[in-house]
């Protein structure tokens, strides 16, 4: 099994525009940002040193600067990016014709299952590199420019690791579900385009759930609201919400409505990627992709 992580991961690799452009771009251009903040600190400091404070009004706290890298892979944006990256290098499986080289090594359900967690674990690897690259520029920044970024103690590092895991686990998940999408939608298309625009249509859809809310109070009398509960967009919200420490407004929620609590909202996404995995090993054992 370590043979065909290892052999699944030269291969992501081995996609070196995709990988610089969807993947490694994100790491690289924080190392350079940060880099570059740094070294306008040290001119500024030697030059113009009451400039400072100026800088310091980007800053907060000692673990704000790795946490906040995770904004952009758990934004709708950094969805999309994951969905094309994942399209790529699965769709390209099916329009280059190497699927027939690799099922007839090992059972098509452990080749599907190691390139789905390969993906996950590759993309989360490249912005836990962003967060570090992001949290040590702005520890050393602050350090210029002398802010405080708040003690550094048990309880801080405690809350500190739970907030990073959770923004590490949730990365985790949307790339598990972005690569169930875009698994399905290779299937069918067999090209990367297709695949691309199948994928990103599906992500785009999930809030026009509300749209069929609406119709369905309108015009049926039928509260369709639950539909949108079980969705991964309301779910991704709510988790991001509550870590946040605010509720925010749920359009159409009916009155009294009560928000998921965030273990609810866990088990609803990792019960879309079971569904999802699930569905795309029965599809892929059942094809013929010998020819």
């Amino acid at each position: 099994m370590t043979a065909l992580f290892r052999a699944e991961w030269l291969k992501l690799a081995g996609n070196r525009w995709a990988v610089t452009f969807f993947v490694w771009i994100f790491p690289i251009s924080a190392l350079f940002l940060s880099i570059g903040a740094i070294v306008i600190a040290l001119f500024t400091a030697a030059g113009s040193p009451e400039n400072l404070s100026d800088m310091a009004q980007f800053l907060t706290n000692w673990q704000g600067g790795f946490l906040s890298a995770w904004a952009f892979p758990n934004s709708d944006l950094g969805r999309f990016t994951i969905i094309i990256f994942t399209a790529i290098v699965f769709a390209g499986e099916y329009q280059h014709g190497t699927w027939k080289n690799l099922i007839t090594r090992r059972p098509r359900w452990v080749i599907m299952l190691n390139k789905f967690f390969t993906l996950g674990v590759f993309i989360t690897i490249a912005f836990v590199m962003m967060s570090i690259f992001v949290g040590i520029g702005s520890i050393v920044l602050a350090q210029i420019v002398g802010y405080n970024m708040g003690v550094f103690d048990a309880d801080t590092f405690g809350k500190f690791i739970r907030d990073i895991t959770s923004q590490m686990a949730l990365t985790l998940v949307t790339t598990f579900i972005a690569t169930g999408y875009t698994a399905l939608a290779a299937m069918y298309t067999k090209n990367i385009i297709g695949t691309i625009f199948t994928s990103l249509l599906i992500t785009l859809g999930e809030p026009s759930v509300l749209l069929l809310v609406s119709l369905g109070r309108s015009l049926l009398s039928i509260d369709l609201f639950p539909l949108y509960l079980l969705t991964p967009t309301y779910n991704f919200s709510n988790i991001r919400n509550a870590e946040m420490g605010y509720e925010a407004f749920v359009p159409l929620a009916p009155e009294g409505f009560v928000p998921f609590s965030v273990t609810i909202s866990w088990l609803i996404l990792i019960g879309w990627i079971v569904f999802l995995v699930s569905l795309s090993i029965r599809n892929f054992t059942s094809q013929d992709i010998t020819a």
